[in-house]
């Protein structure tokens, strides 16, 4: 199966297209589905005010690579690294001193108006406040030290409901493994066990985007927002 998203930045409107899953089961390859679905799609998003499109994949699949740098002219100009945090069972902690704030909308709209500048940031979305007031975005938090002289502040998108992932092929032991440690994580949370979800069944992810953080402690309230987005994603 080949996997690919492409990405449709926001033109001069506000407007934002968006296509996720451009798939090609194997028996479907070299027939030009994959090309003809992505000409459909450009088109699409053209007709809706798009002025730029991007694409993301992973360094290894080569075939998709092949279809957008080759048939449809993409150029590479980044290589962006997604890392990610399993939620456990048992919550995780903010830092005593630390207040979580959520921020509605137009007030996020308006901090980040002042954080993230045109000139110091690269495929700003014209539409941020629409994307911040999405109901897939799930809440702007920030987090203030109690002296009030640093803060973290970040956003939270639930893309559970258009991306779903799975790992196969793991042994039947590290299966069963895993299984016992979710088991004992939820039957006895106080051990704080790093427990892995069941990610052999279709599972989703939250984002995490938006982050900005001022120093001296701007370090140490990330890491209780990104505790508090882990303790928001265990009630999903």
């Amino acid at each position: 199966m080949v996997h690919t998203n492409i990405a449709l930045a926001s033109s001069s409107n506000g407007g934002q297209c968006k296509a996720d899953g451009v798939i090609c089961v194997c028996v479907c390859r070299r027939l030009g589905i994959g090309t003809a679905l992505v000409r459909r799609a450009e088109e699409w998003c053209v007709a809706r005010g798009a002025e730029h499109a991007t694409m993301a994949t992973t360094e290894s699949n080569a075939a998709s690579l092949a279809l957008f740098t080759g048939r449809f002219g993409y150029a590479p100009f980044r290589r962006p690294e997604f890392i990610g945090h399993p939620v456990h069972a048992h919550r995780l902690p903010v830092a005593r001193g630390h207040r979580v704030f959520q921020l509605p909308p137009e007030v996020a709209a308006a901090a980040y108006a002042r954080l993230l500048p045109p000139q110091d940031a690269e495929f700003l979305p014209a539409d941020m406040p629409a994307l911040l007031a999405h109901k897939l975005t799930l809440g702007t938090f920030v987090a203030v030290a109690a002296d009030g002289a640093s803060f973290a502040v970040l956003s939270v998108w639930d893309s559970t409901r258009s991306l779903s992932l799975r790992v196969s092929g793991a042994p039947a032991l590290l299966r069963a493994s895993l299984a016992a440690l979710r088991a004992l994580d939820r039957g006895a949370p106080w051990l704080h066990l790093p427990s892995i979800p069941d990610i052999f069944r279709p599972f989703g992810a939250y984002l995490l985007y938006g982050l900005r953080l001022s120093v001296p402690d701007g370090t140490a309230l990330l890491r209780s927002l990104c505790h508090h987005a882990h303790n928001v994603a265990r009630k999903n």
